[in-house]
């Protein structure tokens, strides 16, 4: 059965932020930023704080769609407000607390509590918004990364392990985002939306969550909202990957009706086409149409920022549910984003390593010490998976070749060299270099 196209409009994600297409910045420009002011009477308002507690909100950070603030009241800073730029109006944010409402009741992941959240920017502040507990610690980073233990670190993959079991065990027969239908039903769209009826965590098909419309920056970003696509739910693999060749094909023809002022340019976006045009021909190969699958739940960004420790450096939160959906096998069964690096398989302290890097005897250059022990804990997360979930193992040594493809559509814009070479290795022969491996190990291009 095909999927509908179920396109939301556009409109509010013009007037409210825009795409940028410089690599070095973030992606979305917001036009304006949220007025302080009605951050404070919102919080006042959601929490119940008396009006003679004092409520303050300070800018604690920012990440590719939100910005986030700190709620001071009295003497607790146990709030934060996440306020949204409105990319997807709507689907992005009610997606996101039905996905945390399904896995918090499905497994025992640290992820904090919402309070309170409007899905709609047709609000006083202008724009969505989300009231969620603070996560009592800090997201990681090389240096806090570097002091940790080896047995902190393998404590913190073994969490990360039973956490991906738990998700791994969620089964669903579609592709697409979580949903409350009743949030869905608020929307203010021109078209009846797709919807599948999904079970609950529960097991029982009690009508609380379906899965719709996909909420993924490949269905988003820049012009795409205008495109007139399928965006889910998906009845198999092949249906959704058209889906995004789709979007990258109508994107990069309307660009090439543009005048170029640099003849490179040009070649970058011919390139990119005829990169497409192979993708697509290969589809079919790879990816059978009418193959009877199976999906999970996915996060596909446990990266460092995301992964939440504490001062004593114990895993205390998971965070960034907003842009999740259900997946393939093939594609869940993945390495975390933060054991991802480079097979640096000796450990970095040697003479070649000191001559190349111009280093003292007692230095150690920390990104190939960091690569080292990813290396390592990638090792240990294998090994843990395959004793308690093998068929996750499975699926992940099955899936290799189809995690390539979809890999060289998320990364059609940066690595096109290297996907022009794993595409000749993969036409002229049955067994080709990974395109994964290929990025990892020769990171400069």
């Amino acid at each position: 059965m095909e999927a509908k196209t179920n396109r939301p409009s556009p409109t509010t994600v013009q007037s409210r932020c825009k795409w940028t297409s410089d690599p070095f910045s973030p992606p979305v420009k917001w036009i304006a930023d949220p007025d302080k002011a009605i951050l404070e009477k919102l919080a006042r308002r959601e929490l119940k704080v008396s009006d003679d507690t004092l409520v303050q909100i300070e800018f604690l950070g920012e990440g590719v769609f939100n910005k986030v603030y700190t709620i001071y009241h009295g003497d607790k800073s146990d709030m934060v407000m996440r306020v949204s730029a409105p990319v997807l109006p709507g689907f992005k944010t009610l997606s996101e607390q039905a996905t945390i409402s399904y896995v918090r009741q499905c497994t025992d992941h640290p992820i904090p509590k919402t309070l309170a959240y409007d899905a709609s920017s047709e609000n006083e502040l202008g724009f969505e918004w989300t009231i969620m507990e603070r996560v009592p610690g800090t997201g990681m980073d090389m240096m806090k990364w570097i002091r940790m233990t080896w047995m902190q670190k393998e404590l913190l993959v073994r969490k990360i392990v039973l956490y991906t079991v738990q998700m791994f065990q969620t089964r669903f027969r579609h592709i697409g985002s979580l949903y409350h239908p009743d949030g869905l039903h608020r929307l203010n769209t021109k078209q009846d939306l797709d919807t599948k009826t999904v079970s609950g965590p529960n097991g029982m098909n009690d009508q609380e969550y379906c899965l719709s419309n996909i909420v993924s920056s490949n269905f988003f970003r820049n012009d795409r909202l205008k495109q007139d696509v399928p965006r889910g739910p998906f009845d198999n693999s092949h249906d959704w990957i058209k889906a995004l060749l789709d979007l990258e094909w109508t994107e990069t023809q309307e660009i090439l009706t543009r005048t170029f002022e640099y003849e490179d340019d040009l070649e970058y976006f011919q390139d990119r086409a005829a990169i497409i045009e192979r993708l697509l021909k290969l589809l079919p190969k790879i990816f059978i149409k009418d193959e009877d699958e199976e999906f999970t739940l996915f996060h596909s960004d446990l990266s460092f920022s995301n992964v939440v420790i504490s001062e004593k450096n114990e895993l205390v939160g998971i965070i960034d549910w907003e842009c999740i959906q259900t997946a393939p096998l093939w594609m869940a069964c993945d390495t975390p984003k933060f054991l991802e690096n480079s097979d640096q398989t000796d450990y970095p302290r040697d003479e070649a390593l000191q001559q190349d890097f111009d280093l003292d005897d007692d230095q150690i250059d920390l990104d190939a010490l960091m690569a080292y022990e990813q290396y390592q804990l990638r090792q240990f997360f294998y090994a843990e998976m395959n004793r308690l979930c093998p068929e996750w193992v499975q699926e992940h040594e099955k899936g290799v070749k189809k995690r390539d493809f979809i890999l060289a559509i998320m990364f059609i814009e940066s690595h096109r060299r290297f996907i022009q070479r794993w595409l000749d290795q993969i036409e002229s022969g049955p067994k080709p270099v990974s395109l994964r491996d290929d990025m990892f190990q020769n990171p400069f291009f």
